[in-house]
């Protein structure tokens, strides 16, 4: 089963991972793996920044605990394209217990226009 990303926005995750990793990519890497990899830990660098916003209650991470979620999915992102920068947004992401967020799975609780909206309006 395929996906839809453009080679244009291949080529622009691969120069992501070489602006933040500072290296090539390494050839064992396919492009969803690298995707991930992106994506989670951005959302990690995001969390620990903004964990006033998006974790304010201080609720604990982990197994059978809480997870970092994104509210507009990381394969959905992978099929439509989008910029992993994107998905990291804090406005993205929230805390969910982890039975809610393996529920979830990879559907979107919000929509690709209000992923970009954050964007200009710094939700």
């Amino acid at each position: 089963m395929g996906h839809a990303v453009s080679e244009s926005s291949r080529n622009k995750i691969k120069k992501y991972w070489e602006n933040i990793r500072g290296c090539k990519l390494e050839k064992y890497y396919d492009e969803w793996q690298l995707y991930r990899k992106i994506v989670y830990r951005e959302s990690e660098r995001t969390y620990r920044r903004y964990k006033s916003i998006i974790n304010p209650n201080d609720l604990p991470r982990g197994r059978n605990k809480y997870h970092l979620d994104h509210k507009f999915s990381i394969l959905e992102g992978w099929k439509r394209g989008i910029l992993p920068c994107y998905l990291c947004l804090p406005h993205n992401l929230q805390m969910l217990k982890e039975k809610e967020n393996i529920a979830k799975d990879y559907r979107c609780s919000i929509t690709e226009g209000e992923l970009y909206s954050g964007v200009y309006y710094g939700s």
